[in-house]
């Protein structure tokens, strides 16, 4: 398996470079000159625009034309959309952006985020291909005994009680009634570990030479943010795209789920738009 190095010095397995984490550092590059890593930097731009496009493409030419792909098919979008991020994330390590010390810098190099159709969107579509993936992944575990395969095998099981928790903890009326921030934080924090248990699942995924459920992790929102940090918003977009396309993506794969909750279509309250702030927190009226 290809290994890189993290920003510890330790060496990180491939699962990392397939979902776009940042394993280098700028020393470890040994850049020598500010140029050099502007120019690392315009590199990011780069593919964060090359993510963009590609989006753009597959919604012009499968979902406008509302095209039937196989997932064969569509294994060939979601290389692309991966090539992007592992472009992000090398360019960002030359420039040495460490993605949890410098997300804000990273987050306005890459500007990938947009919240107004995330159904519309290479990762929501995977969810076409859940039970065969889902499935696929299973077997590959099961296929491979050892000290770790219960636990992996919880961990992929785990999807629907994670969506499930999310879902009990926004339709909780009651306790938003009552104390609104208790209510907010809740569905924070169940979003954040649905989130975390996606992008495990995915990790597994790699690790046992199966096919992921998407073709990258998602951020969550669980760091102290900073606005000051962010002008543009770009932080605080991206978390709200990434946190939108998982909600988005289990109501795809578990549609029984969602029914008849306020969670059931896209989208928010359509008698008032809420800011992106709101978002972030969980705090939309639905």
């Amino acid at each position: 398996m290809e290994r890189f190095l993290d920003n510890q010095g330790n060496k990180a397995t491939k699962i990392e470079r397939d979902f776009g984490s940042a394993a280098l550092t700028a020393s470890e590059f040994n850049l020598s000159s500010e140029q050099e890593i502007e120019s690392a930097k315009e590199r990011a731009k780069f593919f964060g625009n090359q993510y963009r496009k590609v989006r753009n493409e597959f919604r012009n030419e499968v979902l406008d034309t509302r095209a039937d792909l196989t997932e064969e098919e569509f294994k060939g979008w979601e290389k692309r959309t991966r090539d992007a991020f592992r472009g992000m994330a090398m360019a960002e390590a030359e420039a040495g952006i460490d993605t949890e010390k410098s997300r804000y810098i990273r987050d306005k190099l890459e500007n990938i985020a947009d919240t107004t159709a995330v159904e519309r969107t290479v990762e929501v579509y995977a969810a076409n291909f859940y039970e065969s993936r889902n499935g696929e992944i299973l077997e590959a575990i099961k296929a491979s005994p050892s000290d770790y395969q219960e636990r992996d095998l919880e961990t992929v099981y785990s999807l629907f009680q994670r969506a499930n928790e999310h879902v009990l903890d926004v339709e909780n009326l009651k306790l938003k009634a009552e104390n609104p921030e208790a209510w907010s934080r809740n569905c924070q924090f169940s979003h954040n570990q649905l989130i975390k248990n996606f992008n495990d699942i995915n990790n597994l995924a790699v690790k046992y030479g199966a096919t992921p459920l998407t073709c990258r992790n998602f951020v969550t929102n669980d760091f102290e943010y900073d606005n000051a940090s962010d002008p543009g918003s770009y932080t605080l977009s991206r978390c709200v795209y990434d946190r939108n396309i998982v909600e988005t993506y289990c109501k795809e794969a578990f549609p029984k789920l969602y029914r008849g909750t306020s969670r059931e279509t896209s989208g928010s309250d359509k008698r008032r738009e809420p800011s992106l702030l709101e978002l972030f927190h969980l705090e939309s009226e639905d």
